[in-house]
């Protein structure tokens, strides 16, 4: 007995595989262990600093992949002030260091602080991944007068 291929089986079969593949590569993007940066360190290199001047931070970090990522960050000093969004990120591959300057808001509270930074990836179509860190303290005064004759 000789089998013929009926075009109708022939679609069923091509779209079965077709929503089989799709599936496995939705839980590859769901399970995939992506690795995108880790921060070793964040240290203040201005512990004082007064309102409305920059604050200068070094950021050591091993970047894993080339990935842009989106940085939020806010000032936590008994409120939250947060710090309007610089934009899309993307800093070299490997371990490195960089210097951030942030200007510290006017509004903001006088007294010891803590910058708080989140970066967020979105490594696909299904997930993004989220880190956080949180500087040293360090503290904000008033910007000094300045006398100009």
């Amino acid at each position: 007995m000789k089998y013929h291929l009926k075009p109708l089986n022939v679609f069923s079969w091509i779209v079965l595989t077709l929503a089989f593949g799709f599936l496995l590569l939705v839980g590859w993007w769901l399970v995939y262990p992506y690795q995108t940066i880790d921060i070793q360190s964040a240290k203040v290199l201005t512990p004082i600093v007064a309102k409305g001047e920059d604050l200068e931070i070094e950021v050591i970090y091993n970047k894993h992949a080339n990935l842009p990522s989106t940085v939020t960050k806010d000032l936590i000093n008994g409120d939250i002030v947060h710090i309007p969004s610089s934009g899309i990120s993307n800093v070299p591959i490997g371990q490195n260091k960089v210097i951030t300057h942030q200007i510290i808001p006017y509004e903001s509270d006088l007294g010891e602080a803590r910058l708080k930074e989140t970066i967020t990836y979105q490594v696909n179509p299904l997930r993004t991944i989220t880190k956080e860190f949180i500087t040293d303290k360090f503290t904000i005064i008033d910007k000094p007068d300045v006398d100009i004759k």
